[in-house]
């Protein structure tokens, strides 16, 4: 902001963008697509539009796909390559004006998909994977689970840097951690049967 004060004490105001960069939280809703593709066209979309509105600034982005759809499972499986796709998308079109921070898959499977007759072994991971989402200790029992792996480790690991790449305690990140599992466990018994 700009003031000019004249000699009579009148004020003028104007705004001046001082910043050097901006951050822009890319939320896209995955409900109406039908193909993994479509998401980065989605994220282009978005992106072309902020970009506009960066003003030749950098522009750092998270996105966050949300929604319930039939790619859930896909999504989450192929989360690493879906960032570099992502990325890939952000070159081509902002070349080094745009900076990917993350990607944060919250997915669903629609509620339909969920009640489909399954039987064996993918019914019972169904089953065992819904009670734990509907458990009042389920974080208490994943973090149970994750501690015992972590005094397993070396004291020199057992860091803050490593507490921070596995928040035990952030629920947000348990139940993703479990939709990931889920997503892992159930296209491999299904691409053995």
């Amino acid at each position: 902001m700009i003031l000019n004060v004249d000699d009579r004490d009148n004020c003028e105001f104007s705004f001046h963008a001082c910043d050097v960069l901006r951050w822009h939280e890319c939320v896209i809703d995955v409900s109406k697509i039908k193909h993994q593709e479509e998401v980065l066209d989605l994220f282009d979309v978005s992106i072309r539009k902020t970009l506009e509105s960066a003003e030749d600034r950098l522009l750092v982005t998270r996105v966050r796909l949300v929604g319930q759809t039939p790619l859930a499972t896909e999504l989450l499986r192929n989360e690493v390559k879906l960032r570099s796709d992502l990325q890939a998308v952000a070159v081509m079109v902002a070349r080094e004006q745009l900076w990917l921070e993350d990607l944060r898959v919250r997915v669903q499977l629609p509620k339909a998909n969920t009640n489909q007759d399954l039987d064996g072994p993918l019914q019972s991971v169904t089953e065992v994977l819904g009670e734990l989402r509907q458990s009042s200790d389920a974080e208490k029992t994943i973090g149970n689970e994750l501690d015992d792996l972590i005094k397993k480790l070396p004291t020199e690991l057992r860091n803050d840097a490593m507490f921070s790449a596995l928040p035990v305690n952030d629920p947000e990140w348990l139940a993703n951690l479990v939709d990931s599992a889920a997503a892992e466990v159930h296209a491999r018994i299904q691409s053995d049967q």
